[in-house]
């Protein structure tokens, strides 16, 4: 698209003694007949806004290219008055593209710049500067037999300063006005910054600031590093074409981040690193309101958890002490029963089966126990155990349950042994639950394969299984304590695994289905022990 300013500029090669009129008012009409084609090929691919918008400027580059080769290069009118009254008119519909231009720059921010109203002022202001002094210079000579172009010039002029000073009102005026909705939004944007502040939740503060700064501002990104991280490169304007601003966020005399803005296309103005730079001050307060109330917020779940956790073991201790000494009697006698060399093979297998029901809530109870009762301390600070042996050790005591089951458990870990932080009891009780679970979850002439390797100061241990796998919504609550897929299950297995883990440092992630809609892997990692 043609500049107005320069179709304005270019009437002035148009005068009757200068020779080359026609050709460039041929090349001048050419070009705007190609920007017109190029506004209609623009309007089929945007959207309905800017489509307006390019259909109008379409429309009247035709236009203009039309009459700029009829007035000048054919000669235009045969009456000199309408000819020299076309050109006037073609000089002045300049003002109506640089007119709409700055509607939709001020209204839809077109081409980035819509949020840099004195620029766009500044801009017009000297557009129509010069075409005030373009429109002296035809007066001037319009009224050349009358009066020499000279004074002509000098009475047009100085017209201008009988303007000035309701000129200098209202722009006074229209700078108090857009100071006032500049602090205003600063106020309202302030607002929205604390709101959010107050949720305690920094990462997402961070995101909301990052948006809204880039929102308000129209700028084409913006970056909130807290801490400042000097491993990421310096942020850059897409297609370095823009300009940059880089608000140091200082506390007490100390670096705590770095608040990030840039362009494209556009330079940022003053009034906009002045916005900037005050924000930058207000930051580091709202980001340190955010970190307390969200070491409040987590400070009063752990209280919360605490309790629960009290009031959980007060429970499980009552129904241990109340159940346990029966079901210890109602083992021994079938044992006992057991022995009798006389009782058949019906009634033995039923006493098995009673037997084995015993062991199973036994189990249960001891891990309500073992989730209930709160660590006496944090475990692996000052303990290790060789994880492969503790790998080992679970998978003997479970083997014999899962070849009953059908089911075969394969494992691969390295020949050199690795310690690990934390204690037998905890990792026993991590495998243990994470391998029960892998076997019960499949069908006779299932597998479960588990590998261990050593990677980054780690013992990554994977656990998988050919089961039915875990849906999306349930992985998202299989870690809550009381919540399981099993008829027979307590929920409390994956809860005990990921207690123990986060008391040795250690972390679970889950995935699944692995294939064809089934199978599931759990991958542990553990912490190496201090050589």
């Amino acid at each position: 698209m043609i500049p107005p300013l320069l179709v304005a500029k270019s009437m002035e090669f148009f005068e009757p003694a200068n020779r080359a009129s026609p050709p460039y008012a041929v090349w001048l009409g050419v070009t705007l007949f190609g920007s017109a084609a190029i506004s209609f090929a623009s309007a089929a691919k945007r959207e309905a806004p800017f489509r307006r918008l390019d259909r109008f400027l379409g429309i009247f580059c035709a236009l203009a290219g039309a009459l700029t080769i009829y007035v000048y290069a054919l000669g235009g009118p045969a009456r000199p008055n309408l000819s020299d009254s076309l050109s006037l008119g073609i000089l002045l519909s300049a003002i109506v593209p640089s007119a709409v231009l700055e509607y939709w720059v001020l209204r839809h921010n077109f081409l980035g710049i819509g949020s840099q109203k004195n620029l766009v002022y500044a801009v017009s202001g000297a557009f129509l500067a010069l075409l005030y002094l373009g429109l002296v210079r035809r007066i001037s000579g319009w009224l050349e037999p009358v009066l020499p172009p000279e004074a002509t010039s000098s009475i047009l002029l100085f017209t201008l300063v009988v303007l000035f000073e309701p000129l200098e009102r209202n722009i006074g005026r229209a700078l108090q006005r857009t100071f006032k909705r500049g602090l205003d939004k600063m106020q309202r944007l302030l607002g929205e910054l604390q709101e959010r502040a107050r949720q305690g939740d920094l990462a997402r503060f961070i995101e909301f600031v990052e948006t809204r700064v880039q929102d308000e501002f129209g700028l084409s990104v913006a970056r909130l590093s807290v801490p400042e991280d000097s491993t990421i490169e310096p942020l850059r304007s897409p297609g370095g074409l823009g300009h940059v601003a880089r608000i140091r966020l200082i506390r007490n005399g100390e670096l705590i981040g770095v608040l990030e803005a840039a362009s494209t296309g556009s330079v940022l103005t003053g009034e906009v690193t002045a916005a900037l730079d005050f924000l930058g001050e207000q930051l580091p307060g709202l980001i340190d309101l955010c970190r307390l109330i969200q070491e409040k917020i987590e400070l009063e779940r752990t209280l919360a958890e605490r309790e629960r956790l009290a009031m959980l073991g007060q429970m499980a201790a009552s129904v241990s002490h109340n159940l346990r000494n029966p079901l210890s009697s109602m083992k021994t006698i079938l044992q006992v029963q057991l022995e009798n060399r006389d009782l058949s093979e019906s009634a033995r297998k039923d006493l098995m089966l009673v037997l084995s029901e015993l062991d199973r809530l036994s189990m249960k109870l001891t891990q309500l126990l073992r989730y209930s009762k709160p660590p006496v301390h944090v475990a692996g600070v000052d303990e290790s155990v060789p994880g492969g042996a503790a790998i080992d050790g679970v998978v003997n005591l479970l083997r014999r349950d899962a070849e009953q089951r059908g089911v075969t458990i394969e494992v691969s870990r390295p020949a050199e042994e690795t310690s690990v932080k934390g204690s037998e009891e905890a990792l026993s009780d991590i495998f243990m639950n994470l391998i029960v679970n892998a076997v019960e979850s499949q069908s006779r002439g299932g597998c479960v394969q588990i590998e261990a390797v050593r990677k980054n100061g780690c013992l990554i241990v994977e656990i998988c299984d050919a089961g039915p796998g875990i849906s999306l919504e349930e992985r998202s609550r299989i870690f809550q304590p009381f919540f399981t897929t099993k008829a027979s299950g307590t929920g409390l297995g994956l809860a005990i695994v990921t207690r123990r883990l986060s008391e040795i440092g250690g972390t679970l992630d889950c995935e699944s289905p692995l294939q064809d809609g089934r199978g599931t892997k759990f991958t542990v990692t553990l912490p190496l022990a201090r050589s």
